[in-house]
């Protein structure tokens, strides 16, 4: 898998720049992208791309990554820090609705 200067893979720059036809069909043709950690952007760790999708408030692309990420990646590895990561986003971003 090829990444750009900064460790970002095609469909981590897809999804921060909100693409989403451009996700659905990446991950369409290749279920494992949305496996793929990539990305230190500004002293970051990195992330999968439905944290970036999360991140950055997009609801959609996070519906649309959340149902292919494999769930080991996101409740396992690191004691849950990317479902966790996930769940943060999703409530400050007011993706769940207003309570």
């Amino acid at each position: 898998m090829k990444e750009d200067e900064d460790g970002c893979t095609a469909l981590r720059i897809a999804v921060a720049g909100g693409h989403r036809r451009m996700v659905q069909e990446m991950v369409y043709r290749n279920k494992n992208l949305a496996a793929i950690f990539s990305g230190k952007i500004s002293q970051r760790e990195a992330a999968l791309p439905v944290e970036e999708a999360s991140r950055k408030g997009d609801s959609e692309l996070v519906k649309l990554l959340y149902i292919v990420t494999p769930l080991r990646l996101l409740f396992d590895e690191n004691g849950g820090k990317h479902g966790a990561g996930v769940l943060k986003f999703c409530i400050q971003r007011g993706m769940f609705g207003k309570f």
